[in-house]
């Protein structure tokens, strides 16, 4: 297992992560609506696919099945880095 410092998700998600991985991932954080669609998941007003999802497992930041998806310890700070920007430039 790869410790925090050295998983370039962990340390840099906004250059490890695609647009729809990142805002997968803080919806997941913020929002505990989520359920199963035809095409894929929506976790409170946000819509992602199944590859998004599978990758952010793969990665390490989420684990569970929905309704219950949860974020790892790494997706707790890769999420808490993701929004550090918006919170500075407040």
């Amino acid at each position: 297992m790869v410790s925090f410092a050295d998983n370039p998700v962990v340390t840099d998600p906004k250059k490890s992560l695609n647009v729809s991985e990142r805002r997968a991932l803080l919806a997941i954080r913020d929002y505990r609506r989520q359920y199963a669609t035809l095409t894929g998941f929506v976790v409170g007003p946000f819509r992602a696919t199944d590859a998004t999802i599978l990758r952010l497992r793969i990665l390490g930041l989420v684990r569970g099945r929905v309704p219950k998806l949860n974020l790892t310890e790494a997706g707790r700070i890769a999420a808490d880095r993701l929004q550090k920007p918006k919170e500075a430039a407040r």
